[in-house]
């Protein structure tokens, strides 16, 4: 699977479960799926090893991981309601209430809402726990950005400084600040 082939990866492994149920042969089976671009059918069978095997601590845990992928992904498709979103981060937090990047999804989802301050508090969580994650950084400051302004236009000139100093000492470097810093 390292080397991307991802079809002898998934026989080796289906061939392994058919002698033992390993939970690391399971999970090769799901990675090896999800690199052949069958990410349903990945999370299905975890889904289905999960229900018969409640004890298991890793597989929840990429189970929670796939399914929050999957809900990352469906972020930019067309169509797609938060409504639907926010259940497949629900069922990735049943299975693991510690996945850090629900925290993202979360944050995305209330600032595409227009809910800035709960978007901010999520996608702080997620900077925290993920810091060397670019995009909960890209995303905090663009939240925090959107916060400012939306302080500004209630007239808040205190709370609206206040998010674009903390925009300003998150941002990437690449994020366009110079009209924060006008501000």
């Amino acid at each position: 699977r390292e080397r991307e082939s991802y079809e002898d990866a998934l026989t080796c492994a289906a061939k392994g479960l058919q002698c033992r149920p390993d939970p690391a042969l399971r999970q090769e089976e799901a990675l090896s799926l999800v690199g052949l671009g069958s990410l349903d059918d990945a999370i299905s069978r975890l889904e289905a090893y999960v229900k018969v095997h409640p004890k298991d601590r890793d597989t929840p845990k990429v189970l929670s991981n796939l399914l929050i992928g999957r809900a990352y992904a469906r972020l930019s498709e067309p169509g797609i309601s938060h409504a639907e979103i926010l259940k497949i981060v629900e069922r990735a937090l049943a299975y693991n209430p510690e996945e850090p990047r629900a925290h993202l999804v979360l944050g995305r989802v209330l600032r595409e809402q227009r809910r800035f301050a709960e978007a901010v508090a999520e996608l702080e969580l997620a900077h925290r726990l993920m810091p060397e994650f670019d995009d909960a950084r890209q995303q905090l400051a663009e939240a925090l950005s959107q916060l400012g302004f939306d302080y500004l236009l209630t007239k808040q000139d205190e709370a609206a400084a206040d998010a674009w100093l903390r925009c300003l000492a998150v941002a990437p470097k690449d994020l366009e600040t110079e009209g924060l810093r006008m501000q």
